[in-house]
This record gives C-alpha cells, structure tokens and sequence, in this order.
C-alpha cells in the first residue's frame, strides 16, 4: 500500500516532521520551504503513479522560479496560487521565501509496494532529484523530467547506472547552490567590455543546520548567463573574518585561517599552500598582493610577508613597529606597490612619539630601502613642525610610481602636501592648503591608490579633488599634481561637498545640504575656476560607500559620463534607479527603472562594462543600457 514518505530538507538533509495534510512544511533548521502539492497529502495517492506530478505542473515550478528571478514576485504569487489552489498569503510566504535567499524546494515521492520495491525507490530518487533541478537552475531537458513522469519503466530500463550516477552528480553541483547569499564585494579578475561581464571572484555563504560555510565562487560569462567554473571553500561564520583573497594571471590566492594557498585560475587546483605567523583580515584592504612574482601580504599580527608567486616559497619577512591589527576603511589599502617596493605605514622612533613614517621594502629580498617621514613647518613659528600622523593619508599613483602625502593640523595653519621620490626618499615639492584649511580626521587613514574607489578623495591622473575645513566650512580643493599648485577653491556653504572626479573641463562634486530638511545633490565644476555649471538632486539619501543604510546610492565617473546608481527599499518590490549624465551639461542621457526581489546591499565592485552590486544575489548593472539583471546565484 502506498503511504507518505518521510521527508527530509533538500538544503541541510535535516529531517522534517509532516502530518500528511499541510500544504508546506518550513525546515526548522535552515528556513528552507518545502511545497506540498495535493497529491503528497493524505488520500491523493495511487499506488505506482505519480498523479498530480504532470508535467504542467513542473513547468509552472520551473515558470515561478523564473520569475522571482528576474525580479517579477507579483506574477510569481500570481502563478503559485494557480498552481497549486492556495490563498494569497500562503502563496505571498512561499515567494517571500525565495526572494529573502530562502529557497523553496517542491518535492514529488513515491514509495512503491514490496512487490516491485528496488524499482520504486529508484523511481522516488530519480524524481526527487529532476525536481530539485528544476527548482535550482533548470539545467536538465524538460522533455526528459516529461519522459521520467510519463513513463518511467521505460526511462529506468534505457539509462545505465553510470548515467544516473552523472545525472546525480549534475544536479548535486545545482543543488549546492541552493540558500547560497553572495556577501561583501566581488573581486573582478577580469575586466570584460563590448557588453560582456567580467570574471568574478564571489564570496558566498550556504546556509545549514549548524553553521554557515563560506565559499569562493568562481564565475564567469558563458553563453549570455554567469556559471560557476569551480569554487572552494575558505571557512565558516565562526571565523568569516579569517580570510582575504588577490589575483595574479596564473593564480587566484586566498587565505583561511594562518594558511595562504595559490589555486590554478583556470581550474582551481591548489598549486601551494604556506603557512604564515596570523590571520590576513577581510578587513585589513590590499594586505593581500601580488606583484612582479612576489605575494605581500600583511597579517594581523603586523608581519609583512614576500613570498615566490609560483612555489610559495617565503622569501622574507618583517616583523612591523606598531603592534595594533590594521584595518583599512573603505577607500584605503594597507600596502602599495612602488619602484619594486612594498610601501606600509608603520611606527617609527625618527618620527616621534606620535608619528608614523612610511617604510618601503625591498619586493625581491624584504630588505628596507626608505623610511619616509614627511614633516609640516610651522608658518608661524609658534610650533615644532607636525610629523606624518595615524590619521593622515598617503597617496600613490602606482601606475606612474609617484607618491604624495597629505598631513600636517590646523594648529599648523594648513596641512602640506608633498609628492615625494619612492626611489631617492627625497621631497619633489610641497604645497599647502588654503587659509585655515584642514582635512577632517574622521574621513579614515591609510593609502589611496589610483586603482581603488575611494569616498573621500578624486585622485586620478594630474588632479587630486579633496574634501577641504576651513574655519568650520566645508568646502572643495583642486590641486595641480605636478606641480603642487591650487587649482580653485570652492566654498560649500549650505552645503557640506565631497569629491566624485575629473572629467575633461569638469570636477563632478556632491554634496549634502546642511542648512534645512536634508537634500543630496551633484553638482558640475569649472575645472579651472570651480565655477558650479550644473547641479543634479538625488532621492536617496546615503552614499553606500560611506553609510550603508536605506535609500542607498553609488556612482562611476568614466570616459562616457556619470552614471548613477539608487536603492529604494519602497515602493515594494525594491527599485533599482540607474541615471546616465552629461558632465559637461549635467543632461541624462538614459533613466532606467529596475526591480528588485531584495534591498539589502552588501558589496560592489566595477568594472569597464558594469557595476556588480551584492543585494543577496549578484546584481550586473550594465552601463550602456542601465539594466540590472540577477546575474547568479
């Protein structure tokens, strides 16, 4: 006689109690929903026969799985409640599962009788199995899942055991992604362009019953959809901190725990693994490089490491003044790389009780060639000349391996800034910012470098764009790069304005109104007089960058213009509104409209073609449409 299988969750194989009449169970463990159609439930079963589990109804699976992944939840609900007879809320909950990065299993089993028994529970494994595939991404035929449901005699009696023993395997690479949340940002290790994305580096979680493994995925574009070539794990939420990664043309590096391992970017292969002194921290940015065949990396307890790129050999290492774990805000790196040299900044007894100098070492043998220690003079001479401090920033344009330095107090009168020689560790020249002109401390330490995003700064090319205090007011400087020279000055007044970029005879500022209820608005400057020729409003309110909170927004200054990226958490679904600008006139070239399944962003990265946003799932902007699509899981 036919009866009900138990059950067990498809994400985390834990066991799930069912009382034969429920429409969904909810794994306690995971969250995981599993549907129930009408034909699992008490008294909907012939023996031997599949019943309800037609084929239209597992194209409706595959349809409503499409749908919440392209963002379409209220044709989903829509179609959940046609296909399986269900009210609105129970159709609303199975939806909202999905788009929370719950994924909602739909199940169809059969236990046969003793009579034919060993055919029967293959036939359970077989369907359990299709069905998960379609749930998960749909990579098998639907005409053969059709062929199982119709007849599966006769499918059993065609395929071999090595077939079913690939087709398992197959669909248990899908299922595995199955509750995966891509978290932070994705690292792009290559850049695409003509419209195609790049190869990412995805850190991911899959969440369980106990706890929370952490994955690094890696994908890439094939055929118009993102796949997965291989991926590795690097730990779990015990210790989500205990791992960093980088990238070179042959390797992929990454950390877990004390242990650095080289795998094979084309097939994930561990090549080595080393052992180091401590952790490299996720949030220590840039303490993990790799540069000219040697990997730098900087761990928490403040030793730099030169290791071979292809052996993993150690080639030397440093053990650091400052005994405090760095962590790098957004914006800043930990090392740079110049003239052969591993630049980190670090205490040093030449510089004072509160100073910092920055020590440059030898790529190839650690050796230390130059300890920079860059001293403000006091215009008045009512004060010792202010040493290079904790909260001061450096600046290296590694591409050109040129280095400058921003420090100095408004006790001092203004801060200098000097570029300095890495080579000789000898000032080219010094500038000083205007008036009583300060630099907050609260904007965060360490270096900016020509290849990083940062907030607070626009250095590119010639010109350095820096948020600038003067006597209580913020406002924006211009500097002449090479020659040190101030460019304009440009007061913020009701406003307090920070810095987005250069772009042919325009400086692209936003700014934040302080002065009455609260507006954020981008404004177009004079490159040469800071003369404000246009001014664009936003509606959201945070720079992601900066406050992650609702109502989010980013930006990319490129070549082809602005572009503008804003969240909204409501209206619900979430929306994704993407703006193309003019930087000479501040005109939209396009406005796009996206929406969502989720609001909760954790990450971005750029590239050439695309902004990749991490809101639970990988999110690709394309840039030259403004169309955002879930690009994977």
């Amino acid at each position: 006689m036919t009866q009900v299988q138990a059950l067990k969750c498809p994400s985390c194989n834990a066991s799930l109690e069912y009382d034969g009449r429920s429409e969904t169970i909810r794994c306690e463990f995971c969250g995981t929903t599993i549907i129930v159609p009408e034909n699992m439930r008490i008294g909907a079963y012939q023996a031997g026969y599949m019943g309800d589990a037609s084929p239209e109804k597992a194209d409706s699976i595959h349809r409503i799985l499409e749908l919440v992944h392209h963002g379409q939840k209220i044709e989903a609900i829509k179609l959940y409640r046609e296909t399986f007879g269900v009210g609105l809320k129970e159709a609303k909950d199975i939806v909202d599962g999905l788009e929370m990065g719950k994924p909602t299993a739909v199940t169809y089993t059969t236990v046969s009788s003793s009579g034919n028994n060993s055919c029967g529970c293959l036939l359970a494994i077989v369907i359990i199995l299709f069905t998960l595939g379609i749930v998960v991404a749909a990579l098998v035929p639907f005409t053969t899942i059709t062929q199982v449901i119709e007849d599966p005699q006769t499918f059993i009696q065609q395929v071999s055991e090595g077939d079913i023993q690939t087709f398992v395997q197959e669909v248990s690479v899908q299922v595995a992604t199955v509750n995966r949340n891509i978290q932070n940002n994705p690292l792009v290790v290559t850049s695409g362009g003509d419209g195609m994305g790049s190869d990412l580096m995805v850190e991911n979680w899959q969440y369980s019953n106990d706890i929370n493994n952490i994955f690094l995925s890696y994908t890439e574009e094939k055929d118009g959809r993102r796949t997965v070539r291989w991926e590795t794990a690097v730990g779990d939420s015990s210790n989500n901190m205990d791992f960093n990664v980088t990238y070179d043309n042959q390797h992929i590096y990454h950390t877990s725990g004390s242990t650095l391992r080289a795998l094979d970017r084309a097939s994930g292969e561990q090549v080595w693994q080393a052992n180091l002194s401590d952790i490299v921290d996720r949030r220590c940015y840039g303490c993990l490089r790799s540069e000219q065949g040697v990997v730098v990396a900087l761990t928490a307890d403040n030793t730099l490491y030169g290791l071979n790129a292809k052996t993993g050999q150690t080639l030397w290492q440093a053990r650091l003044e400052n005994d405090t774990p760095v962590y790098m805000e957004e914006g800043f790196v930990a090392v740079t790389i110049l003239k052969n040299m591993a630049a980190v900044l670090d205490e040093s007894a030449q510089a004072g009780a509160f100073g910092f100098a920055l020590k440059l070492f030898d790529l190839n043998n650690g050796e230390l060639m130059q300890e920079l220690i860059p001293m403000c003079p006091d215009d008045g001479n009512f004060f010792d000349p202010a040493p290079f401090g904790y909260y001061d920033q450096v600046f290296a344009d590694e591409a050109q391996d040129r280095l400058f330095f921003l420090w100095g107090t408004s006790i001092n009168g203004a801060e200098c800034l000097e570029e300095w020689d890495p080579e000789t560790g000898q000032p080219i020249w010094q500038s000083r910012l205007p008036g009583d002109a300060s630099i907050s401390s609260s904007i965060g330490r360490g270096i900016v470098t020509d290849w990083n995003f940062s907030p607070y700064f626009a250095f590119n090319g010639d010109t350095l764009l820096l948020p600038a205090y003067d006597s209580g007011n913020q406002g924006i400087a211009s500097v002449d790069l090479n020659s040190g020279e101030l460019q304009f000055y440009v007061e913020g007044g009701d406003y307090e304005l920070w810095p987005m970029g250069v772009q042919g005879n325009t400086a692209v500022v936003w700014g934040e109104r302080q002065r009455g209820s609260k507006q954020i608005e981008v404004w177009g400057l004079d490159v040469t007089s800071g003369e404000r020729l246009w001014q664009h409003p936003l509606k959201a309110q945070y720079l992601f960058e900066m406050d992650p909170f609702d109502d989010k927004w980013t930006y990319e200054l490129t070549n082809n213009g602005l572009y503008i990226v804003q969240l909204f958490a409501t209206p619900n679904p979430p929306e994704l509104l993407v703006q193309s600008l003019n930087t000479s006139t501040g005109a939209l070239n396009y406005e796009v409209k996206n929406t969502l399944d989720d609001d909760f962003w954790r990450g971005i990265s750029r590239s050439p073609s695309h902004l990749y946003l991490t809101i639970r799932a990988l999110i690709g902007v394309d840039l030259q449409t403004g169309k955002a699509a879930t690009e994977w899981p």
